[in-house]
This record gives structure tokens, C-alpha cells and sequence, in this order.
């Protein structure tokens, strides 16, 4: 009896893990493109890396066919804005990879994609509006019990682009949420206002139907991807995509 127990746990110990396959996107459409997508590039390759996950980079919207993604346990969406597709078919094959499980995880600007979309907005949570300028401010940690704010301080100091969101999808729960006290924008009562009262949301996640959804609107400047407190809520909440 011993000897075979001794020879289970020998198998299970030897058995490979089947490594856990994602894509990191970073096709920008026509318009404005981040400069930070080499280095957000490197992070989450480092972050895939670290946890055995098989990570593939591309910037192809070709990429988007239903043979490709079947492969895929998680798509990255990496500072992604504008078009992120070029055809319909693409848009299909994406929505059908959610519809049947696929994680998403959205990063900074990629709620700036697809603007025309509304399944992409709701799927991913909300809508890119607009954002004063970059600055030092206050975030409050909405929604300490999960794994990517669990380990922040209450009020996390933070240099950042404070986003702000329309078509936001009541389904979302915020993890993060700017002061609004603590930004400086001549237009900020114009929007967003009192909609959120005193903070606007920055960070959340969803389930949308099979699939899991997190979002980061954080991770503006190349050194942000070498800051180990946000790349530690960045691997969370990719690993809570994974978790399922």
C-alpha cells in the first residue's frame, strides 16, 4: 500500500502542467498610440514567465480567427486603442472566444478601442471618454478582498492619467476609484461630475457571461512596468482571470 501511495505522489510530481496559453494584443488603429507598449510588453511577458503561462506577442488583427483562438486560454488586451480589428469576421471570432470561456484582461488605454462597438464596451466594462493631465492623485481601494488590490494600502498614492469612462456596465465590480478631490481638471464638473460623487472608477472586473474580465486603467508611463506594487495588481488580476 505504501509503495503504491509512493508511486502516485511520484506521478503526480512528474506530471507536466499543461501551461495556461496567452496572447498579448497590441494593434492600435488609426490615431494615437502609447509609447509605453514595448515596455507594458516586456512586464506582462515577465509576469507570464514567472507563472509558466505560454505567452505569444502580436499586433495582427489577422491573428483573430477562430483556429488561432481555440488555442488560447486569455487575451491581453496592451494598450490597445482605436481599431483593434479590421474586419468583421475578426470581431466574430473574438466575440465567440468570450461567448465560450475565453478570459480578457484590458490594459490602460484599451477601453479606447473599438469605439463604434457597444458588445466591446460592455464586455470589457465601460468606454474611454477622456482624461485630464497626467498627475499625481489619490485612489482609494474600492474592493480590498480581491487578489490584485488585497495587498494595497487603503489610499494608494499614485502618477497617473485619471481616466474617466461612459457606458460603464452596471454588472462591473470597481476594485479601484480616483479622489476626484485630489485631481486637478477645470472640467471635471462638466464630467464626470456627480455621477460617482466624490471618485470615478479606474480598476474593476466581471464575469460576462462564461468569460472573466479585468481591467486596469492605470500603467500610463513606461516606468510604470517596473513598478513592482502595479505589476503585482496587474499579475493578480490576470491571475484571477485564469482562476476558473
Amino acid at each position: 500500500m505504501k509503495s503504491a501511495l509512493f508511486l502516485l505522489a511520484i506521478i503526480v510530481l512528474w506530471t507536466p502542467i499543461q501551461a495556461q496559453n496567452i496572447l498579448i494584443y497590441t494593434h492600435n488603429g488609426e490615431g494615437y498610440v502609447h509609447d509605453n507598449v514595448e515596455a507594458s510588453t516586456q512586464a506582462l511577458l515577465g509576469i507570464g514567465e514567472s507563472n509558466f503561462y505560454t505567452m505569444q506577442v502580436s499586433d495582427d488583427p489577422d491573428f483573430f480567427k477562430p483556429e488561432n483562438l481555440s488555442k488560447l486560454d486569455l487575451v491581453i488586451f496592451n494598450n490597445t486603442n482605436n481599431e483593434a480589428f479590421y474586419t468583421d469576421a475578426q470581431r466574430k471570432a473574438f466575440k465567440e472566444f468570450i461567448e465560450k470561456g475565453g478570459s480578457f484582461v484590458g490594459v490602460h488605454i484599451s477601453t479606447g478601442s473599438e469605439r463604434e462597438w457597444p458588445w466591446f464596451w460592455e464586455m470589457q466594462g465601460g468606454k474611454f471618454r477622456s482624461h485630464p493631465a497626467y498627475q499625481a492623485f489619490d485612489i482609494k481601494v474600492i474592493n480590498p478582498q480581491h487578489p490584485a488590490t488585497a495587498f494595497l494600502p487603503d489610499i494608494w498614492k499614485w502618477e497617473d492619467e485619471c481616466y474617466y469612462f461612459d457606458h460603464l456596465n452596471p454588472a462591473i465590480t470597481i476594485l479601484l476609484a480616483a479622489d476626484l478631490r485630489t485631481i486637478e481638471d477645470p472640467q471635471k464638473d462638466t464630467y464626470p461630475g456627480s455621477i460617482f460623487g466624490n471618485y470615478t472608477p479606474l480598476s474593476w472586473y466581471h464575469h460576462f457571461g462564461k468569460a472573466r474580465v479585468f481591467y486596469t486603467a492605470l500603467g500610463h508611463k513606461s516606468e510604470h512596468y517596473s513598478d513592482a506594487t502595479f505589476l503585482k495588481h496587474l499579475t493578480e488580476g490576470i491571475k484571477w482571470t485564469l482562476s476558473k
